[in-house]
Parts: structure tokens; sequence; C-alpha cells
């Protein structure tokens, strides 16, 4: 099904999200507010039964560095992410 990921960075920089052109019709990032620790939600539309599993690299770029997680959807079911920088995964 369709929902949120939320990111936490903590970051003294501005940073760019890119999300690639081929995912934009299933993830879109949700703009929020916050000082110094962002909380970024990327909004994931549902994949419907029978669909093709799917995922795209989500890129979080700074001045110098960037960091980028693997979004990842099965068929009407549920959205997980693996962050290859921090070896974490989420079930959501």
């Amino acid at each position: 099904t369709g929902g949120y990921v939320d990111v936490v960075l903590t970051t003294n920089k501005d940073y760019r999200v890119s999300i690639p052109e081929e995912a934009k019709s299933w993830i879109s990032y949700v703009e929020t507010r916050a000082v110094r620790t962002v909380k970024v939600r990327l909004g994931i539309s549902s994949n419907a039964p029978g669909q093709a599993p799917r995922e795209a690299e989500v890129t979080f770029e700074g001045e110098y560095d960037a960091v980028s997680v693997l979004i990842s959807q099965k068929a009407a079911h549920q959205v997980d992410y693996w962050n290859p920088k921090t070896q974490a995964f989420l079930i959501n």
C-alpha cells in the first residue's frame, strides 16, 4: 500500500532531494520544516495488486557530499527501505 517514509537527516548545511524521473510517478517529496534535524517525508503511491515490485534510489545531496536510500515496494503490501551507508533496514 501507499503511505510515507520518513528519513531523518542531521545537518548544518542545505540539502537537495533527488528522485529519479522514472520514480516520480510513485515517490514524491513532501516538504516539512525543521531547524537542524530534518525529517524528510516521501509520499509513496500504492502499488496495485499484481504489479511488479519496484524500487528507486533517492539521493539527499549537500554542498560537499550525498547519501542515498533505496526505496522498494512490493505490490499492495509494504514499503521497505535500505540505507546502504548505515546498513539500516526499515519495514513500514
